[in-house]
């Protein structure tokens, strides 16, 4: 199976022995529900769980993945379901000005005290607002006495602390309804309307998680304050710890922390958020500009009342297998050429306190929507009818437990959030906290009930729940489907007899032997950076860096070296749909993408292909198990790729939906547009139109793809929990004999080494086709690359981040900006000299030339005079951070070490990239910022609504 499936997932437990608790935990106290105290399932070993007497409970969790970190996770049991009809959006809005005042940090100055120990936090960074519940998180990235002072102290004035100064009251509200006017689109408009469909007389649909714009405006803060009094409350609150902690010595702190803690109001009437009725089938229709057309066929159900138990766990491991047959039946279908589907897929979406629904939705070829309505409607029957052969069966099976033994394995890497999530989703969602050990056991256990008969019999009764809910989506009407016609197809076809489904057979892998296996010729180690290089007599090159950060787990990429520098960048091409095009479902000359998975099925494998700045690149994801296949996998591509003309088919009818979202928000044209900006035009980074797209042939692209991976050097990377004595024989079988290789590649003659930033034309207006209220600006500098000089490059990496922090302090709603500032270095890796500052901003249209001339301002501050050592000390903890984290990545290593025999600066970059950027000072950023931050080299950009009356956008 693809990697992919991974992230489709159950939580699953077994019967083990309980946890430790602090004391008693009994069902029914006041406070958060835990699962385990109603079910007949055992909780996971590792969590500890804790009630305080005020009612307040906490959930600790040791971790030993991230040595010296870990992650505090605040839910409070309160969002927008639980606001009256006057404060929608109150429970949002406190978010963001619970990081404006409170009683240890001031205004601003919790970000200041944050940042100095490298540790970033904000509203819509490390907060979550959902249906019933709001969350704050921080990642302390030390466990130190001091870090966790600092982190009880973040947690405790979020629980009780906040002050809600009159100062930065209209600054959060505005920034508020900033977000709400950026997700003011088409998309988010649809779904609200099929929530109301969907949900209808239920408190759901009349609260979206932002609020409404009058609410956040214009509620008194005493009403505000009034809501959080009355809401967070110990009673409300879990506290979730996970980490390199001490878990007893933590017990005495929350209890030293949060004991004395007393509701300031008294307790809510519990909010009726409305009962799910039945409805049956109905249709529904939503049509605007903007919108991509997609056919919605859902079922629903009534909310999960019930506590996880081991009856609920066989129900949802039924329902995963059901589904994932029933999605790989829908990529199939979607791929066969007389099929009216461009794309087809299933979601599965569960609202709290509101209901569940699964939709099976669809992308229909133009012109085809009707025909892909029948099509899928038929489908939905015939699944429920007939349910799954045994090979779609056996398929599905093989996958779900590959993934759950692959989870099992790396057990032991999860990262600190991803235990957090999991800990604060089993409150509102009710299942028992479990380990992936004990989900591969329960399943081990439950095989026999989870057999094809059970599967198809638990299809068939999803099939009958309540609807379907049939929607019509698109930019505008399509003849003879309003609600009506949809109403009457579906009445039309419930009845009519529905064939079986055709027989899948499951063909044999056909890439398993390419030759006699073939030796490396040299072997060398890297001591520094912890590597064996492998030299083959081809001339391949295999860098191994063997790597516990993420066990079970083993990432392989093969690099033809070039990349762009082998296309012009003055004569169009095709390298634009490479964004797009995925080379796995092109297939191979012998098998379909269809029949790869089928024969692969068990396995974990991915394979994906990117054009970068200086090389053709295979990238491919597996374990250690399974890792001989995926370098199979990985060699059929470079040899054998079919490119497959139904797939381009397919992509072209999907690409107008992609053309229409993007130019409906300011942030989708500034991406599109992005490169071309800043690359001065450069022919590689062009987008292509939507009608060069559409036109687009398939030998074009295959010609594209052959070419960028032949007759060129090949460098192989492979980082993750494999050593060099068990990578070699699956090299040796498969790359190790590909015939002799150049020993350099041709770059294009016409400057194809080369990226220039724009000399001329350095204002540029773009348009977009959504909310009038809504306009972007960028401003960019051209500056150097990453490895010609690596300590210029991390001051100027520091030198934006220093920009960002005067940047919010100078007050964000003054120049009408939104809440977060973008300001990066991009430093090009592959060209030599190229690399751009840049600072990104929405705001509302008219507020650009403030913007700017504030923005001047900051950049002749950073001439004028050094930066100071709280700027310097806090730019720095977090870039310090960030090089931490990416340390713990086995994705960073392998485009770290992507090259790194033949730059010396690269080398030096990885491993003193740390120590050159605690070296730079306040006087080398003053330097830096006199030799690249110049206005009038700089390229300006505003992105604004089309002008009335002009229906084009860029």
């Amino acid at each position: 199976m693809t990697l992919k499936a991974l992230a489709v997932g159950v939580m699953l437990v077994v019967g083990l022995n309980g946890a430790a608790i602090a004391e008693p935990l009994k069902a029914g106290a006041p406070g958060a529900q835990f699962a385990h105290l109603y079910s007949d399932l055992p909780v996971d070993p590792q969590a500890r769980f804790g009630r305080l007497s005020n009612g307040m409970t906490y959930v600790l969790y040791p971790n030993a993945a991230q040595p010296g970190k870990m992650v505090m996770r605040l839910r409070i049991g309160a969002g927008p379901l639980d606001e009256a009809d006057e404060e929608s959006g109150i429970s949002y809005l406190i978010t963001f000005m619970a990081f404006s005042g409170s009683t240890h940090y001031p205004d601003g100055d919790l970000f200041r005290q944050l940042e100095r120990q490298g540790i970033q936090m904000g509203a819509g960074q490390q907060t979550l607002t959902e249906e019933g519940e709001t969350s704050y998180q921080i990642a302390l990235p030390r466990n130190d006495a001091a870090t966790l002072d600092t982190g009880f102290t973040v947690m405790s004035d979020m629980a009780f602390g906040l002050t809600f100064p009159e100062t930065a009251d209209q600054r959060d509200r505005a920034l508020v309804v900033t977000q709400l006017n950026n997700a003011d689109q088409p998309v988010r408009r649809r779904y609200d309307e099929w929530l109301r469909t969907a949900f209808a007389g239920q408190l759901l649909p009349e609260r979206p998680q932002k609020g409404l714009r009058d609410i956040v405006l214009y509620t008194p803060r005493e009403q505000v304050r009034r809501f959080y009094d009355t809401n967070y409350r110990p009673e409300r609150a879990t506290l979730i710890i996970v980490g390199d902690i001490d878990a007893a010595a933590l017990e005495k702190r929350i209890e030293k922390t949060f004991s004395a803690w007393k509701a300031k109001a008294p307790a809510p009437a519990a909010r009726d958020a409305g009962a799910y009725t039945p409805k049956g089938p109905r249709g529904t229709t939503y049509f605007e500009p903007g919108l991509p057309e997609i056919i919605d066929i859902a079922w629903l159900k009534p909310a999960e009342t019930r506590f996880q138990n081991r009856e609920a766990v066989r129900d949802m491991m039924r329902e995963h297998l059901a589904l994932a047959a029933l999605d790989n039946r829908l990529e199939r279908v979607a791929a066969r050429p007389d099929s009216a589907f461009a794309r087809a897929g299933l979601n599965r979406q569960s609202f709290q306190r509101t209901g569940e629904s699964l939709s099976l939705m669809v992308m229909p070829k133009p012109g085809e929507t009707q025909k892909a309505l029948n099509e899928a409607l038929t489908l939905s029957r015939q699944v429920g009818e007939y349910g799954f052969s045994d090979a779609e069966f056996a398929r599905a099976a093989a996958d779900y437990e590959a993934g759950l033994r692959q989870r099992a394995d790396s057990a032991a890497t999860r990262s600190n959030e991803w235990i957090a999530d999991m800990i604060a989703g089993s409150i509102g969602d009710r299942y028992v906290i479990n380990s992936p050990a004990q989900d591969l056991q329960f399943y081990l256990d439950l095989k026999p009930e989870l057999s094809r008969d059970a599967v198809n019999s638990y299809i068939k009764a999803l099939m009958q729940r309540d609807g379907p809910l049939i929607s019509v989506s698109g930019p505008a009407p399509v003849a003879g489907l309003d609600t009506t016609a949809l109403e009457k197809t579906y009445a039309a076809l419930k009845n009519l007899p529905v064939a079986a489904p055709e027989a899948e057979t499951a063909k044999a892998w056909a890439y398993a032997d390419f030759g006699a296996p073939v030796a490396p010729v040299r072997t060398e180690q890297d001591t520094a950076l912890g590597t064996t290089r492998l030299t083959y007599a081809n001339g391949v090159k295999v860098t191994i860096k063997p790597s516990k950060l993420q066990a079970g787990s083993v990432m392989v990429s093969v690099r033809a070296l070039g990349g762009l520098k082998r296309l012009s960048p003055k004569t169009p091409d095709a390298a634009f749909a490479l964004n797009f095009y995925d080379i796995f479902q092109g297939g191979l000359k012998n098998m379909s993408a269809s029949e790869i998975e089928e024969s692969l099925a068990g396995m974990n494998f991915d394979l994906a292909y990117r054009l970068t700045e200086d090389a053709a690149v295979l990238i491919g994801q597996s374990t250690p198990h399974d890792f001989a296949r995926e370098m199979q996998l990985l060699r059929a591509f470079y040899s054998d790729a079919a490119f497959d003309p139904a797939y381009l088919e397919r992509l072209r009818h999907s690409m107008p939906a992609y053309y229409t979202f993007a130019s409906t928000n300011p942030s989708g044209v500034m991406a599109m547009h992005l490169p071309r900006l800043v690359y001065d035009g450069d022919a590689r980074l062009t987008p292509m139109s939507q009608a060069d797209m559409q036109s687009l042939g398939n030998d074009r692209i295959a010609a594209l793809i052959r070419n960028s991976l032949r007759d060129t050097p090949l460098e192989i990377v492979i980082v993750g929990d494999i050593t060099p004595e068990q990578a070699r024989p699956a090299l040796d079988a498969t790359f190790g004999v590909l015939p002799p290789l150049p020993a350099h590649y041709t770059p294009a003659p016409d400057g194809g080494e080369t990226a220039r930033f724009p000399t001329a034309g350095l204002y540029k207006t773009l348009y977009h086709q959504g909310s009038p209220e809504q306009a972007l600006m960028m401003i960019a500098f051209p500056t150097t690359d990453r490895y010609s000089d690596p300590k210029t490059g991390l001051g100027l990496d520091l030198l934006a981040e220093v920009l960002s922090l005067r940047h919010y302090e100078a007050g964000r709603a003054e120049t009408g900006t939104t809440y977060v500032p973008l300001a990066r270095h991009v430093p090009s890796t592959g060209f030599k000299a190229f690399g751009y500052l840049s600072a990104t901003v929405q705001l509302y249209p008219g507020a650009e030339s403030s913007f700017y001339t504030g923005f001047l301002s900051l950049i002749d501050g950073l001439k004028t005079a050094p930066v100071t050592d709280d700027e310097l000390l806090r730019g720095r903890q977090l870039l310090l951070r960030r090089m931490a984290e990416e340390d713990r990545n086995n994705g960073y290593w392998l485009a770290a070490l992507s090259g790194i025999d033949a730059n010396a600066g690269q080398r030096d970059y990885v491993l003193k990239r740390q120590n050159m950027l605690n070296s730079l000072t306040p006087a080398d950023l003053q330097d830096l910022a006199k030799r690249y931050l110049d206005p009038a080299k700089a390229l300006k950009t505003v992105v604004l609504p089309v002008p009335k009356g002009d229906s084009k956008s860029s």
